[in-house]
């Protein structure tokens, strides 16, 4: 049995809003028009829509029937930062760094309610999938140090202007790490970032 036909058994309405999220895989934007070819779901397709097209040119795919949305250009992306900060007690000003990825992006549509379900996963791990749709991703247990190969990335994110919380909680999520502020605020304090 194929994918789109497991699809249909799911899908109970032609209604039903499919998002997408890995809108830069072939497979996924043809599985996405054939949806559209049987008139299966209203679809979505997440990624930045100049290479979702340069894809599909390439692979002779029609996307006329395909709504492709760019998470780092939508307008919803402001309303799924407060809703995503709010629900996950995550800091407003690092929010952008997680909701501009697709599977994320997904994931608040979803939770929002502008799409009925999610499908993912052929080029993404399955640990990710299940994150992006958990309530409280990534509550830390007991902090650790951060290891040296990742201070860079520590370093980056204070330049660019990120509080202590909010890189704790992006090494969480984005680098599978466990710090806490503290961990983050005693690094930068060692490579002379911050004054003691």
């Amino acid at each position: 049995m194929d994918f789109l036909t497991e699809l249909t058994k799911k899908i109970k309405h032609p209604s039903t809003r499919v998002v997408f999220p890995e809108g830069k895989e072939k497979r996924i934007i043809a599985a996405a028009v054939r949806a559209a070819e049987q008139g299966i779901a209203t679809r979505f397709l997440l990624g930045n829509e100049d290479a979702t097209r340069s894809i599909s040119v390439h692979e002779g795919i029609d996307l006329s029937r395909i709504t492709i949305i760019d998470p780092a250009s939508s307008p919803k992306l402001e309303s799924y930062i407060d809703a995503y900060s709010r629900d996950h007690d995550f800091p407003t000003e690092a929010a952008p760094f997680i909701l501009t990825k697709p599977l994320y992006f997904g994931a608040m549509m979803v939770h929002t309610g502008d799409a009925d379900t999610m499908v993912t996963g052929v080029p993404t791990e399955t640990e990710e999938v299940v994150m992006s749709g958990e309530k409280n991703p990534r509550k830390p247990g007991r902090p650790r140090a951060i290891p040296e190969e990742y201070e860079p990335v520590v370093v980056e994110l204070y330049d660019q202007g990120y509080g202590y919380r909010a890189i704790a909680r992006i090494l969480r999520e984005e680098y599978y790490l466990n710090p806490d502020y503290t961990s983050v605020r005693r690094t930068l304090r060692r490579l002379g970032k911050i004054k003691k």
